[in-house]
């Protein structure tokens, strides 16, 4: 993933973890031991993720979803 990250941003892509927990991946690991996670999201310093206002921004949001596409290109592949 953070290679696609890379190619699709075209900078380097970093591993963070920050913020809450999310109770449905537990659940989902109980119930799907041997499944590996990934958990992304796509905000921004003005996302206000989880507030009154929260927002996206629209391009960040569009790289996000080619990232992904673009792991799953590269998970598929034979090559």
């Amino acid at each position: 993933m953070l290679s696609a990250m890379s190619d699709t941003w075209g900078a380097p892509a970093v591993t963070m973890g920050i913020g809450g927990s999310i109770p449905a991946v537990g659940i989902l690991k109980k119930l799907y031991p041997q499944a590996d996670m990934l958990i992304t999201g796509a905000e921004d310093p003005h996302s206000r993720a989880h507030g009154a206002n929260e927002s996206i921004h629209l391009a960040n949001f569009e790289n996000a979803i080619v990232a992904e596409a673009l792991l799953l290109a590269r998970l598929n592949s034979t090559d």
